[in-house]
């Protein structure tokens, strides 16, 4: 390169890396040259080489790094949000470009604590899926997963995921259910026989 003032820019490989921070140390086999938000350095001048016909410049790194992020879940009740519910586990996939499970992708599985949350991180840009496989004790599961994306530009994703309790009927032989169907026959039986003394009533009346 002639003697002169330049500029070196630098292309991201695809939109799952981003630029490390600019730095200034010695050690120019890590150090990287380029300003994130231009994605270029500083001018490169030739003052140190004025005696030398051509500017060589040895080294300017770029220093890319993957984009990582988070999906965060907090279970709560659905008639009670400031109640949050321990013992749901959750099930995070990951989602090809064709809306397809990614089976390159090791699906992820946790319980939510005693605080209602569950934290999934490291987890690269892409497009994700979220099911409950487990409910907690007393609540009906979700019957609906969650689909979200993470960008470089939305990397944590926060979400909160309302259950329903359960409706428990008597099983079948216990005592109170034995009850209860009892109490039902009598009064069907009741309401037969008034039924019944009614119409014969109102026949002998004619």
């Amino acid at each position: 390169l002639p003697k002169g003032e330049y500029y070196v820019q630098v292309t991201i490989p695809n939109e799952k890396y981003e630029l490390t921070e600019k730095q200034v140390g010695t050690n120019n086999e890590i150090n990287s040259k380029f300003n994130v938000e231009e994605k270029e350095t500083d001018k490169i001048t030739g003052l140190n080489s004025i005696d030398l016909p051509e500017l060589k410049v040895s080294y300017v790194n770029a220093g890319f790094v993957k984009i990582e992020g988070s999906i965060e879940i907090t279970k709560v009740d659905k008639e009670d949000n400031d109640k949050v519910i321990e013992g749901a586990i959750f099930k995070v996939e990951r989602l090809d470009e064709s809306g397809n499970i990614d089976n390159t992708f090791e699906a992820l599985e946790k319980t939510t604590g005693e605080d209602g949350k569950v934290m999934f991180s490291g987890l690269e840009v892409g497009k994700y899926r979220i099911t409950e496989t487990k409910a907690p004790e007393g609540y009906e599961l979700l019957e609906k997963s969650k689909e979200v994306e993470i960008t470089g530009e939305k990397r944590d994703i926060k979400l909160v995921a309302e259950n329903e309790l359960k409706l428990e009927l008597p099983e079948t032989g216990s005592k109170d259910y034995t009850i209860a169907i009892s109490v039902i026959g009598i009064l069907l039986i009741a309401l037969a026989l008034i039924l019944n003394k009614k119409y014969r009533y109102i026949k002998i009346k004619k």
